[in-house]
């Protein structure tokens, strides 16, 4: 499946409205996005690198060269309950990546202004992802 038909049933998803925590965490990544540093790449992933699904994101993240702000990464793990929801929000990044060239807030949250994918629907749509690939 091309990236654009992937984006088109991903973004077909029902919604939900962040929660009170998730909006408070994406407040505070908007209030300090910013250009990535060596410094702070690294103080991030000695921050969160314990966490299973940083490390799959960020290795996946790094072996796909796609540019990305560490607060758009922190984000979208905040909103994965799994490794399956990890693994299509990096999908989704490769898709904001062709479009875009670098993934940030601003490039995830104009795509998704009413909420993000319920974990429901995310769990049953990436089960059928997974089946239709045999």
């Amino acid at each position: 499946m091309n990236l654009n038909d992937w984006y088109a049933e991903f973004s077909a998803l029902p919604v939900v409205p962040l929660s009170q925590e998730l909006a408070s965490i994406l407040a505070q990544c908007i209030l300090t996005e910013g250009p990535d540093s060596v410094a702070s790449r690294t103080a991030a992933d000695e921050h969160f690198g314990a966490d299973v699904g940083w490390r799959i994101f960020e290795k996946r993240r790094v072996a796909a060269k796609i540019p990305m702000t560490i607060e758009a990464q922190i984000f979208l793990l905040s909103l994965a309950e799994n490794p399956m929801h990890v693994a299509a929000y990096f999908d989704l990044c490769q898709y904001i990546h062709s479009v875009d060239k670098q993934v940030t807030l601003s490039g995830i949250t104009t795509r998704f202004p009413n909420g993000f994918p319920s974990k429901e629907a995310l769990s049953q749509w990436w089960d059928k992802q997974k089946r239709r690939q045999g």
